[in-house]
């Protein structure tokens, strides 16, 4: 199947099944609806889904969804929108999406783990969740903006940008890992488990607490001046622990 322009347009009232060959080219623009289930396999390809650039799927079912995918490394989305405001999209395999995620008012999208090292889902850009979603995950890997203004209930949310990634301050985080360079927005943040640092850098903006551990094994942690209230412990491995003015 090749949708590769602008105005390209397939509708699936029903579910969707990708178990074919490798779609790597041909899935570039243009949207794809599905009201039902979307399922990949790899019995002849890994890549049986592999959409790129401008490419979107939309799920606009009334009835509940489930995201199903054999292969989370070959097979990804390029950018994935949630319009189904009826029902629960649940996702019940990891999820990657190269390109953006977005919700409308209403959506809802779980899990099928919801636990700490449960459901992945991987968004190497931005996720936009407004008021009256629902974003429940195990874990959420996000590489560009994370802009919530719905219900948030992620247990361990991974920030993976490269250079300068804001983390909103305002969330209720639990578990909160940083595997690039990330600073904390405007606002106080709380995290309620621990934080782990992987990356190269994590700056802090204002008084942070950490109701948890804080494990640094990677990077620097930059306090810039700032308070960090830990009340668990503070593990370092090789790295800095660094107070900027």
């Amino acid at each position: 199947m090749n949708l590769i322009n602008p105005t390209d347009s397939v509708k699936v009232s029903g579910a969707a099944v990708f178990d074919g060959g490798d779609e790597t080219g041909h899935l570039t623009d243009g949207r794809l609806l599905v009201a039902g289930n979307l399922t990949q396999r790899h019995t002849t390809s890994l890549s049986s889904f592999l959409a790129t650039g401008n490419h979107h799927v939309v799920l606009n079912g009334t009835g509940a969804q489930v995201l199903d995918f054999a292969d989370s490394i070959s097979a990804f989305f390029a950018n994935l929108d949630d319009n189904n405001v009826s029902a629960v999209v649940q996702l019940s395999t990891a999820i990657n999406v190269q390109g953006d995620f977005s919700m409308l008012p209403g959506s809802h999208l779980t899990g099928i783990d919801n636990s700490r090292t449960g459901t992945e889902f991987i968004v190497f850009g931005n996720i936009s969740s407004p008021s009256t979603s629902t974003l429940t995950m195990g874990q959420l890997l996000v590489g560009g903006t994370l802009s919530i203004q719905g219900v948030y209930s992620v247990t361990a949310v991974i920030f993976i940008g490269t250079s300068g990634q804001i983390i909103p301050a305002n969330l209720p985080y639990q578990y909160l890992d940083v595997t690039g360079d990330a600073t904390f927005g405007i606002g106080r943040p709380v995290i309620n488990q621990d934080v782990i640092l992987t990356g190269t850098q994590l700056t802090l903006t204002d008084s942070t607490v950490i109701h948890g551990s804080a494990y640094i094994t990677a990077g620097t942690l930059v306090l810039n001046g700032q308070t960090l209230d830990l009340d668990g412990g503070l593990t370092t491995d090789g790295t800095r622990l660094v107070q900027r003015a």
